[in-house]
């Protein structure tokens, strides 16, 4: 087999991963940045645990955390804003 065929030049795959804080939140405020400067979080999902999701930094120095349940954020944040 002659070394300059295309089979010989076979590459490795490659894989790429991106880190992206508070992906998850920033889709569901359709991409407007802006809002995460106010206090908000993700919603409690329609019949399951009522905590919140991901929170902004704003929320986060309120002591809001994901996984916290609602009414302890709401206590902690009155003005907090949920994000369906």
């Amino acid at each position: 087999m002659d070394d300059s065929s295309p089979s010989s030049t076979r590459r490795a795959p490659v894989v790429a991963c991106a880190l992206v804080p508070r992906f998850s939140l920033l889709v569901a405020l359709g991409g407007r940045r802006e809002a995460m400067g106010d206090p908000v979080a993700l919603a409690p999902e329609a019949g399951g645990p009522q905590t919140v999701g991901e929170s902004s930094g704003a929320a986060e120095a309120f002591g809001v955390r994901a996984g916290m349940g609602l009414s302890e954020a709401l206590a902690r944040c009155p003005a907090l804003g949920l994000v369906p």
